[in-house]
């Protein structure tokens, strides 16, 4: 398995394959326009697709790579940088973000090209993180609403419905990342120095010292 790098915070439009162990490290073409503040998503179905670009800027467009290079594949339906992207399957979800204000809307796209609206979040962020947390449900954690979040929403893929979950219990963050470890979600980073550790499957989350 390799890590791909994509883009970044100025004007950077470069594209790095990272080999963990070491094996390889690889720059590929670059990105037709700037992208960071974006989200990335490899679907089962092999697909590299980027979508967003730099923070406010309003992108409503998503790349992938085809043919040894990357090109245009699709139009959002409205602007949304700094956004939570999960990927599910061939199914990936963008919620909330940022377009000049913070959003609470999502839209979805599911093997085609074109994306669908979703349920509204209860709150309105941004630069918060998605994790799917089981195969028909997925959590956005904390972001920026005015102030750090704390907050934790929980979509479920079956119902199109959202609902709260507790929130972590130390101070809110964003610009964090999250990753499932065995039906629990890890959120490190961010504007915060703390490490919260969000049980999936239980009422509440813990925060790791």
């Amino acid at each position: 398995e390799v890590v791909i790098l994509t883009g970044g915070d100025g004007t950077s439009t470069s594209v790095e394959v990272f080999d963990p162990l070491g094996r390889c490290q690889v720059q590929l073409p670059q990105l037709p326009e700037v992208r960071y503040h974006h989200s990335s998503h490899y679907t089962s179905a092999g697909r590299l697709l980027l979508c967003g670009s730099k923070y406010g800027s309003g992108e409503t467009s998503c790349s992938h790579w085809a043919d040894g290079t990357f090109q245009h594949h699709s139009q959002l339906l409205e602007g949304r940088d700094a956004h939570a992207g999960v990927t599910m399957g061939q199914h990936i979800y963008l919620a909330a973000g940022y377009d000049g204000k913070k959003k609470k809307s999502m839209e979805s796209l599911s093997g085609g090209k074109t994306w669908a609206r979703g349920a509204d979040m209860r709150q309105g962020r941004h630069s918060a993180c998605g994790v799917a947390t089981s195969n028909n449900t997925f959590i956005v954690i904390g972001g920026y609403g005015g102030d750090h979040l704390s907050s934790v929403e929980e979509f479920n893929t079956v119902t199109g419905t959202w609902r709260s979950r507790a929130a972590m219990s130390g101070a809110g963050r964003y610009h964090h990342r999250c990753v499932n470890i065995g039906g629990d979600v890890l959120v490190a980073g961010g504007y915060d120095d703390e490490l919260d550790f969000f049980d999936s499957q239980a009422s509440g989350s813990d925060l790791i010292k």
